[in-house]
């Protein structure tokens, strides 16, 4: 019995110790940018944290953060896109690291499946 207690007690300070971090970890919500232009970044990050583009929007031009995704952007300078960005603070400015975008084609018609 005391055996059983004791294990019960274990398992849920272990539980705990693993599932508090996760949910004290403050939320930061992702963005949806649509019509975002690809542009050359305006200033040479000397740190290489930062890419060497940055996306326009109408509330003005932000610095991506290097990754994967933002080296398979640099190709599309000049091409608007639709991103899916995580907004974050570097050095008291706003930077985006993006984790998905797809280029819009200006004219061309979204495909639709064959099933509707």
């Amino acid at each position: 019995m005391k055996r059983n207690i004791f294990l019960c007690l274990v398992v849920l300070i272990v539980s705990l110790a693993v599932a508090l971090p996760a949910v004290a970890q403050e939320k930061k919500k992702e963005e949806k940018i649509k019509g975002a232009l690809i542009v050359k970044a305006p200033q040479p990050d000397a740190s290489g944290k930062l890419s060497t583009i940055a996306i326009q929007t109408d509330k003005g031009t932000f610095p991506v953060l290097r990754n994967s995704i933002a080296k398979k952007m640099e190709p599309h300078v000049g091409a608007k896109a639709e991103l899916l960005a995580m907004p974050k603070e570097m050095d008291g400015k706003k930077v985006y690291e993006v984790w998905t975008f797809s280029r819009t084609v200006e004219g061309a018609k979204p495909r639709r499946l064959p099933s509707e």
